[in-house]
């Protein structure tokens, strides 16, 4: 689905990183996320986030191209609204960025993905499949890729992940369940940094001005 706020190519995105990431774009002119920023945010559950995140990007680069040295990609939200609130320890950027280079998908559809459950098409996909797993006496749908059941239900648990691909089809455009994501920030992009107790004062509508 068309991003409908799109102008002349470009989106605008927002993001919240750590202070760190200033002088790395001011010294190299360049941002781009690595695993043990990744390890410092998720901390003690990390390697289960882990699996779920090198999916994601495996999937992702077939759409947008990876560049070799990025691991993980950049998360952003494409509304101010729905952004993180910067720290004393964090920025936020509002950046433009070529839509050919924006990976677009559905947040609450990730939360699926995370929690290891079945990615469904709408709500009676999701109704009958609950149904379907009652009907013939399975386990609670969130354990079925879990170590002891994956091998009990093998047929099962490829269902499940086959359907994650479901992430980047994005069907409506809500800015609190869409979200995006980015390979890199170059300082061509940012349009504005916001430091913590800033009011975020731009909105993904104010793009043409910046074009």
């Amino acid at each position: 689905m068309k991003n409908p706020k799109e102008k002349n190519g470009y989106v605008m995105l927002f993001t919240t990183q750590d202070k760190r990431s200033l002088n790395i774009l001011k010294e190299k002119g360049r941002f781009i996320n690595r695993l043990e920023y990744a390890s410092e945010h998720f901390d003690d559950i990390y390697e289960f986030f882990k699996e779920k995140y090198t999916y994601f990007v495996n999937e992702a680069s077939q759409i947008v191209p990876k560049p070799d040295d990025v691991k993980l990609p950049i998360w952003c939200s494409v509304s101010s609204k729905n952004c993180l609130r910067p720290n004393e320890n964090s920025v936020s950027y509002a950046i433009k960025v070529p839509v050919e280079k924006v990976i677009f998908f559905d947040g609450k559809k990730w939360d699926y993905v995370l929690n290891n459950h079945y990615v469904p098409l709408d709500e009676k996909d999701l109704s009958d499949y609950y149904k379907y797993l009652k009907e013939n006496n399975m386990p609670n749908p969130f354990l079925i890729l879990s170590d002891n059941y994956r091998y009990m239900y093998p047929e099962e648990a490829k269902k499940i992940e086959e359907s994650y691909k479901r992430i980047f089809d994005v069907t409506e455009w809500n800015i609190f369940s869409v979200q995006a994501n980015i390979w890199e920030i170059t300082e061509d992009m940012i349009i504005k940094v916001f430091y913590d107790g800033d009011e975020m004062d731009i909105s993904e509508d104010d793009l043409e001005k910046y074009l």
